[in-house]
């Protein structure tokens, strides 16, 4: 039914299509590269979510647990030298929440923006959170068409858009004196245009500071983009400065199909179902484009996995392996309610196997506990503009080197991991 099921070969293997290994003869791993430019917009992703697995300890005690807090003076000491600070750091590392109050905590008034207003509201409500604050006195929020902050917020998350507005009543932004960019990698025009404009700012008041953060993104070109200094300057050097945390990855071995596929979602489902007979246990992550391509393969998987977990109740004793496990079929997309959102981050049984169906809302923004095998379809939705009829729509696109890297890393969060492309 499910018909021939794709092969995959490691890079290097006998095939002149792909990459050979590297001059010492290693299998390609992918652990924090930064070379690439990105271009990615997640138009399905209304939602965000952070999972935290140290939910039941103080809140203090998390943010000491998160790999960004070794870096704090490191942080501090960079944003005292120069203006700009290129923060490269992995998500789930705490750099979205944790470095706004660094930079509160030695005297700044700090400006973070984010390129969806779930995200800024959800940020938001998790820093005073922690804080142990409501949300409006010391840290404050302003995204859509809401905007909850007193004159006494020390901390404004907002999305981009309303930090345009703001330029229009004060051209300089003299009501802040740190901005936090993050999320820049995702590149929409917003984003570009506010870089522009902060690099502008940025020249003339040489007292403002800069944070570029993102988890994948083409460094060297940001950091050359925000050096202001010029030639005729007394101070020698540069302005801007790379920084790159080490949050917790393992390594990856990363897989590619010995030919081009007809149906990526079609080989996509005979992929599961490949891994689930014949790899060690581990918890699956498919990319996807859309919603109808996912409810298309949960169908088909399904009601595999009803067939599959009838064969097991008949066997008296389970051969060792995989074989014995079922498995559990779990989507995940922005219109999803919250609710069944959440199935994807629950910790099942023990002998079953988690199967997430989601579409790139788990690139970037969600960090799913378990996860050891990465299923790449190499596609997503981008928006885009046709000038013959006038009209933008959304069309299926090949990712970016960087969305591809990223989508990799979901992977190597726990243990070593394979990515499967």
């Amino acid at each position: 039914m499910l018909g021939q099921r794709p092969k995959f070969i490691r890079p290097g293997d006998d095939d002149p299509l792909y990459p050979t290994r590297n001059k010492d003869g290693v299998i390609e791993t992918l652990i924090n590269p930064n070379t690439d430019s990105a271009l990615a917009t997640d138009n399905d992703a209304r939602s965000n979510f952070v999972y935290n697995r140290h939910h039941h300890l103080p809140l203090e005690t998390q943010r000491q647990r998160l790999p960004v807090f070794q870096y704090r003076n490191h942080i501090l000491y960079l944003l005292e030298k120069y203006q700009t600070l290129v923060l490269i750091g992995e998500t789930g590392c705490g750099k979205s929440t944790q470095v706004p109050q660094y930079l509160h905590e030695i005297g700044h008034k700090v400006c973070v923006t984010q390129p969806r207003v779930a995200a800024a509201v959800s940020l938001a409500c998790r820093v005073a959170d922690e804080r142990g604050e409501r949300l409006g006195e010391r840290v404050g929020c302003a995204a859509g068409m809401t905007s909850t902050r007193g004159p006494d917020c020390g901390i404004v998350f907002m999305t981009e858009g309303v930090l345009l507005r703001e330029m229009f009543a004060s051209p300089l932004l003299m009501q802040y004196s740190c901005i936090v960019l993050d999320e820049v990698h995702e590149r929409s025009q917003m984003t570009d245009v506010l870089m522009g404009l902060l690099k502008k700012i940025a020249k003339k008041r040489k007292n403002l500071k800069l944070v570029v953060s993102s988890a994948t993104m083409d460094a060297e070109f940001l950091r050359d983009f925000f050096n202001v200094r010029d030639k005729k300057d007394s101070e020698p050097g540069s302005s801007s400065v790379i920084m790159s945390m080490q949050g917790r990855t393992h390594p990856i071995e990363v897989y590619y199909s010995a030919e081009p596929v007809a149906d990526y979602v079609k080989a996509t489902v005979d992929t599961v179902i490949k891994i689930h007979e014949n790899e060690p246990f581990g918890d699956v992550l498919a990319f996807l484009t859309s919603q109808e391509e996912i409810l298309e393969a949960l169908d088909t998987l399904r009601t595999y996995a009803e067939d599959n977990n009838q064969k097991n109740k008949h066997r008296r004793h389970f051969p060792s392996g995989v074989q014995a496990a079922n498995l559990n079929i779990v989507p995940m997309y922005g219109s999803l309610p919250h609710y069944k959102q959440i199935q994807a981050f629950q910790i099942g049984d023990k002998n079953v196997r988690k199967v997430v169906l989601a579409t790139n809302i788990a690139e970037t923004s969600v960090t799913i506990p378990g996860i050891v095998y990465v299923i790449d379809c190499g596609f997503h939705k981008l928006p885009h503009f046709s000038p013959d009829v006038g009209v933008a729509s959304i069309s299926v696109a090949p990712i970016s080197k960087n969305n591809a890297t990223q989508r990799a890393g979901r992977a190597g969060r726990t243990a070593r991991g394979k990515c499967y492309r």
